[in-house]
């Protein structure tokens, strides 16, 4: 058979249109950063040197992108990052340990003892992109924490020798000589009142915190050795690959997506990239943006916006959908968040000043999702007169989540009759012609369940949907 291989321009198309996710490698990488990619492309393109300048120019088309602290999913494949602590032979591995490691190890990082070390958030290199308000590095390697421990492990033990001994239960004094023993005896006491077995979950659990303490204490190693971990979820399973825990779990998180994401020449073109973090930082290659479509995340996005603008690519003029949190009238100023064609607002402050700055939101379609701002009748009113009067093109519409109260809706619609001769209305809804000729469509709806297509934003404890929309008029 005659093996041609394909020229440049052809082979350009091929890695143009190939699937980011076909099927994942097991061979290991021996360049800076060992883990593996798992997507045909960067396969071919580590193992065909000859093709590694064109695989970096060609754009790369992500159906979904997801990013987190330390975990990168790329449409149906999840790369989760963990330290994985792989106990000495013949060691009991305590159980709280063997769940973490089940999961694909803890996402911190651990000292020579097994303390938790705090996130290095303080931390930024070229490229990485800080999201939300970070909290300060908290020390979990305290002498009130080893102290508070010692007294759990001390109360179990008590606890179930007594339960398992009930002849040695004493009666408590009259009085006790300071407030912590009077505490202690009543914690005892309460721990008392449980099952044996669940005394025992906890005692080990409890043990497995102070192992850290104790190793510090007399300056020996943990009974285990530490590896990262990387394990990729995949539609046909899980793989796990393993590194010597010599770099910080960041680190390596920053080089995997490096070599993801990094040296390309044109942005990553993403149908839907979600965050589902407010408050982390992402580990990302210097000049990461992307051209998308959709922005989402589970929990909503909150400002400051700044890390989320700069992953944005310029190109991005208006995007399809986009879901955020707002707290501030400043938040709804961002033009990524003003041009996007549809805003879902998963939660917004109850403070009255804000609902003037929702109602003038010059988005296509508007939604309130779980946090009705307490729209009076007269702000539903505002919201219909500022929709009237300002041009809306046909198909915009404002929703609002309503979890019980409707009176104020009520209340709008009267007050749309008796303001406007034209307003027309029946049961749970009214229309006004607007001024440059639509109809302005105002109504309420009951929540489906199942939610229809059109209410699949309120998914929480609302019962009713408001909407103000507009229609072409007939």
């Amino acid at each position: 058979m005659n093996h041609k291989p394909l020229q440049y321009e052809s082979l350009k198309a091929v890695l143009l249109y190939m699937d980011a996710n076909v099927r994942y490698s097991s061979e290991i990488f021996k360049v800076l950063f060992q883990f593996l990619y798992s997507t045909f492309r960067f396969r071919i393109s580590h193992r065909l040197p000859s093709i590694r300048s064109i695989e970096k120019i060609v754009p790369l088309k992500i159906r979904y992108l997801n990013l987190d602290e330390f975990r990168t999913i790329v449409n149906a494949l999840i790369y989760r990052f963990g330290v994985y602590r792989e106990y000495n032979s013949g060691e009991e591995v305590p159980k709280l340990i063997q769940d973490d490691n089940d999961e694909g190890g803890v996402q911190h990082d651990l000292d020579r003892y097994g303390f938790q070390i705090s996130p290095n958030h303080s931390v930024l290199n070229p490229g990485d992109v800080l999201l939300g308000n970070l909290t300060d590095d908290v020390q979990f390697d305290t002498l009130r924490r080893e102290r508070a421990l010692e007294a759990e492990i001390n109360r179990y033990e008590k606890a179930i020798f007594l339960l398992n001994n009930p002849e040695e239960v004493e009666d408590p004094p009259e009085e006790y000589v300071d407030d912590d023993a009077a505490i202690e005896a009543y914690e005892l006491a309460e721990a008392m009142k449980r099952p044996v077995e669940s005394l025992k979950t906890d005692l080990d659990y409890s043990r497995t915190d102070f192992l850290p303490f104790e190793c510090r204490r007399y300056n020996r190693e943990p009974p285990y050795t530490c590896y990262i971990q990387l394990t990729v979820h995949s539609p046909s399973g899980k793989q796990i690959h393993r590194l010597p825990y010599r770099m910080k779990l960041y680190e390596a998180v920053k080089r995997f997506n490096t070599l993801l994401f990094g040296g390309r020449r044109s942005t990553l073109a993403v149908m839907r990239f979600q965050l589902d973090t407010s408050s982390t930082v992402l580990r990302l290659p210097v000049g990461f943006q992307v051209k998308m479509k959709y922005l989402s995340s589970i929990f909503g996005l909150t400002g400051p916006y700044d890390g989320v603008i700069s992953m944005i690519d310029p190109a991005c003029v208006a995007l399809a959908e986009i879901q955020i949190h707002v707290y501030r009238e400043k938040d709804l100023e961002y033009h990524f968040i003003r041009s996007a064609k549809k805003l879902i607002i998963q939660h917004t402050s109850r403070r009255r000043e804000m609902i003037a700055a929702l109602i003038n939101l010059p988005n296509h379609l508007i939604s309130l999702v779980i946090s009705d701002p307490e729209f009076t009748a007269e702000n539903y009113f505002e919201l219909v007169q500022n929709w009237r009067n300002n041009d809306r093109p046909v198909g915009s519409c404002f929703s609002i989540g309503i979890q019980q109260e409707v009176e104020p809706v009520n209340a709008l619609f009267q007050m749309m009759t008796e303001r406007w001769e034209e307003t027309k209305r029946n049961d749970r809804y009214a229309s006004i012609p607007t001024r440059n000729g639509n109809i302005l469509e105002v109504l309420y709806e009951p929540k489906e369940e199942p939610r229809s297509r059109g209410q699949w934003e309120f998914a929480y404890h609302d019962e009713w949907i408001f909407r103000a929309r507009i229609i072409e008029m007939e």
